[in-house]
């Protein structure tokens, strides 16, 4: 791909491969590729960044902000690399860009309509028209104040989106209409779990200088007693623990169970069925980081601490999730890797913990512009008046989450 994907989705048809990326772009690919079809031929123009010496369109007296000077040196530091980088030579399509960091997207269908949902670091939900007319934005889902990390459809309730990021709350929106319904308090069992065991008063203390960040959202639709339960999971960033919402026939989100981890949670896997009668097993499986300490993104685990397990399944029964598996041969190889001295701790850590980077630096809104809503669109400027690429500020983060 021309950048790293930072979040995937397959349409319904499972043909298309929609991928979306850090600096803002959307693209499309099939998902199997012809194998009757030749490759699209890339011209040198489109391939291989130009050979003449980059020279930025802004210098030190036209820029102002601590972020652009940053940006304006990375810009002049890659310049001088003078790498020739070719691009993709496989069948792709821009759909469409995003001016700031994009960090999630998802695909929605509605009265025979197909969308394109998109959330970035600029506290924004975009809802554009689905293929070929990406061009065209519908609407705005505005109220987050912090950035957003991760937006959910329930498949059983494809008219709702569930939001979350930095802020402390979990926000439910009528999508096709840009209304905010409900929201939910997230962030006070977040800290229940961070800091148990410590007095009252500590713990109010710890908590109102604690700041979240939402790793993912995952619906899971299971069935108890003949009856269809909608329900929520939440895990965050470097929390060892999942967090179960109901979203209620008034399309608000009800807190039901926290369920502690031996580490972090890192990825969810839900609405699991038997491979022969495609029946639902009220299963789901949890993704374990059993290198790092739990509630830590810096601290390791001894060698001999084998009291995480990188993979474990939960089942729901009689109103509760359970846990139920444990993954004995996920273990060992683990296990065998750490001893053998194969695991790299810098880049893991970059890999699996970069989301809280999201989060904007103090005045940082005030030294890169402002947003003026006009209508359904908007129009930004944060690029200090043009004089900075906007995607210089991605490759900036980009740099920073890889160390």
């Amino acid at each position: 791909m021309p950048k790293r994907p930072c979040a995937l989705e397959i349409t319904k048809d499972s043909v298309t491969i929609i991928s979306a990326d850090k600096f803002g772009d959307v693209y499309s690919l099939p998902l199997i590729a012809s194998e009757t079809a030749a490759p699209k031929e890339v011209s040198r123009e489109s391939s291989v960044i130009s050979e003449r010496p980059f020279k930025p369109a802004a210098n030190e007296l036209t820029i102002h902000s601590q972020r652009n000077r940053k940006a304006l040196a990375n810009q002049k530091r890659q310049a001088l690399t003078g790498a020739e980088k070719t691009g993709p030579t496989f069948e792709h399509s821009l759909l469409l860009g995003h001016v700031s960091l994009l960090t999630d997207v998802k695909l929605a269908y509605s009265n025979g309509k197909n969308y394109i949902i998109t959330a970035d670091r600029d506290e924004h939900i975009r809802v554009s028209r689905g293929t070929p007319q990406t061009h065209i934005i519908e609407g705005f889902c505005l109220g987050h104040k912090e950035f957003i990390s991760r937006i959910c459809i329930p498949k059983e309730r494809p008219d709702l989106l569930i939001s979350g990021g930095g802020d402390n709350n979990l926000f439910v929106w009528r999508w096709e209409s840009g209304e905010l319904i409900s929201g939910a308090e997230l962030k006070s069992y977040v800290g229940t779990v961070l800091f148990s065991g410590k007095e009252a008063e500590e713990q109010t203390a710890l908590l109102g200088s604690t700041k979240i960040a939402v790793s993912g959202i995952f619906s899971a639709k299971i069935s108890s007693e003949g009856e269809a339960l909608s329900t929520v999971i939440v895990t965050c960033e470097a929390v060892p623990a999942l967090f179960v919402f109901s979203l209620t026939r008034e399309n608000t989100l009800q807190y039901k169970q926290t369920l502690n981890l031996p580490g972090n949670a890192l990825s969810v896997v839900t609405n699991l069925v038997a491979s022969e009668t495609a029946v639902p097993l009220n299963k789901l499986i949890v993704s374990i980081d059993n290198v790092f300490k739990p509630g830590s993104t810096s601290e390791v685990r001894t060698l001999g601490d084998e009291t995480a397990t990188p993979l474990l399944s939960f089942h729901f029964g009689n109103g509760l999730w359970v846990p139920e598996t444990v993954f004995e041969k996920s273990i060992a190889k683990d296990i065998e890797n750490r001893q053998a001295g194969n695991v790299n701790i810098v880049a893991l850590k970059n890999l699996l913990y970069g989301i809280e980077n999201l989060r904007k630096r103090d005045n940082e809104d005030r030294d890169e512009g402002v947003v003026t809503e006009v209508g359904s669109a908007a129009t930004e400027d944060r690029n200090g008046g043009g004089e900075i690429d906007p995607h210089q500020a991605a490759l900036d983060e980009d740099s920073t989450i890889n160390g």
